[in-house]
């Protein structure tokens, strides 16, 4: 992983939050789920996630103790209609 986020990972810049919005990338549903039970995200007390995205990541999770922090104004709606508490 460290060499993905050194050398591989490309660092983009967005004008907005729609070229940002369109430049998304979603890991499959499959995938997370199986991170998510890898995890045991279900057991968890507390999930904070910095960047949201589109949530993908926290499917597994229990929304009740998910806060999710969205910066991009397309995803807030749906981001916040999922989770506990959303951080603008």
């Amino acid at each position: 992983m460290r060499y993905f986020w050194r050398i591989l990972q490309v660092e983009q810049v967005y004008k907005n939050d729609e070229e940002q919005f369109l430049h998304s990338h979603i890991l499959p549903y499959p995938i997370n789920m199986m991170i998510a039970k890898y995890t045991q995200m279900n057991k968890t007390t507390s999930i904070f996630d910095s960047t949201a995205g589109s949530g993908a990541l926290l499917v597994g999770t229990n929304p009740k103790v998910t806060h999710a922090n969205e910066t991009c104004v397309l995803k807030r709606t749906t981001t916040s209609s999922r989770y506990n508490q959303l951080f603008l």
